[in-house]
C-alpha cells in the first residue's frame, strides 16, 4: 500500500503503549499482540498521537534525523503502511 502524502494518520484506539528506554512497547487489546518500536519508529508513534499527514511525518523525520527527504519518504511510507496493515495506526 502506497500512502498519499496528504493522507492523515493517527493511532488506532485499540492500542495500549508505554515507553521504556526510549522505545515504545505496544499491545493490541483486540488482537492480544505485542509490538516493539525502535527510537525513530517511536518518534512517529509519538507524532501520531494527534492526527498528522504523511507529509508532516516525513518533514519532522528529515528535520530531526540525518536522513535525506527521499529516504525519509520511502521509510515513513513503508513503516506507516505496515502499521496500518497491522492495526496499530489508521487513516484518520
Amino acid at each position: 500500500m502506497l500512502l498519499e502524502l496528504s493522507q492523515t494518520i493517527t493511532r488506532h484506539s485499540d492500542m495500549l503503549s508505554a515507553e521504556i528506554g526510549g522505545e515504545a512497547i505496544m499491545m493490541s487489546i483486540e488482537k492480544g499482540a505485542y509490538f516493539g518500536l525502535n527510537p525513530v519508529a517511536t518518534r512517529i508513534w509519538d507524532l501520531i498521537e494527534q492526527p498528522k499527514s504523511v507529509a508532516a511525518l516525513i518533514q519532522t523525520i528529515t528535520d530531526e534525523y540525518e536522513v535525506s527527504t527521499e529516504q525519509a519518504t520511502d521509510d515513513v511510507q513503508v513503516f506507516v503502511a505496515d502499521m496500518i496493515e497491522r492495526g496499530i495506526a489508521q487513516i484518520a
